[in-house]
């Protein structure tokens, strides 16, 4: 799996199969030059037997006039495509690094191996605006792939219960937040023009109620947001008023 140039400097997928006994190599492309560029592809099997070769395919699609976006498609036995079938559309353009942009990164699939039909767990960036921190940024969309070549998706809702107080803060803040799985964390401080200020936790945390305090009074006054995100998603976010 890598990425190609299919026509006028338009990036594709090429998907690459090799038989194993024999070591004959199987190519075929996915791309749309003049329209789109598509990249940043992953691959999980999609077999419904021993010898079933079908797989399906993860990637990032953005254009001139095209927000990035993230799709999915199939891939037969006779390596032959499906219709793309559409995961998360962008919101917005993505503007976040000086000079030539980076438009789409870290996508990721996975056979879901505990399932009777054949599923996969896809997970890709889409442009979006994270309301009252960053706009014009990434934002990362988690879908459940069923069913081959009819693909459908399925958004994972997640959400965390917390609290920040004092509020106003004057000199310590406290973060209370219940979890309700055991997944990796991240609570960050912004600005209100959206810069990062400080990371203020990254763990893991157990099950149940969780209580971390953290120093405020180095910080101006002014209104800052306390976000919580998991595996590059935003799961809550809250405003906070510091005072002196």
């Amino acid at each position: 799996m890598l990425n190609i140039d299919v026509g006028g400097g338009f990036s594709g997928i090429s998907y690459n199969r090799m038989g194993v006994q024999g070591q004959n190599l199987m190519t075929t492309h996915l791309g749309e030059p003049g329209n789109a560029d598509l990249a940043h592809a992953g691959v999980a099997s999609f077999a419904t037997g021993g010898s079933d070769r079908s797989v399906m395919i993860s990637f990032l699609r953005s254009g001139a006039d095209l927000f990035p976006e993230f799709r999915v498609v199939n891939v037969d036995g006779g390596m032959s495509w499906s219709s793309s079938t559409l995961v998360k559309g962008g919101e917005t353009y993505v503007d976040r690094l000086p000079g030539l942009e980076r438009w789409g990164d870290y996508t990721g699939i996975a056979r879901r191996h505990n399932s009777t039909d054949p599923r996969t767990w896809s997970a890709g960036s889409v442009g979006a605006n994270i309301a009252g921190q960053l706009d014009h940024t990434y934002k990362t969309w988690i879908g459940e792939v069923t069913n081959g070549q009819n693909v459908g998706t399925k958004e994972i809702g997640q959400s965390i219960d917390f609290s920040v107080t004092p509020n106003p803060v004057v000199d310590n803040m406290v973060v209370s937040f219940t979890m309700t799985e055991a997944i990796p964390i991240t609570i960050v401080l912004h600005d209100a023009s959206g810069q990062l200020v400080r990371t203020l936790y990254e763990d893991k945390p157990s099950v149940g109620l969780h209580t971390v305090s953290f120093p405020a009074g180095d910080l101006a006054t002014g209104v800052y947001v306390v976000s919580v995100s998991s595996v590059g998603r935003v799961i809550g976010s809250k405003n906070v008023v510091v005072v002196k």
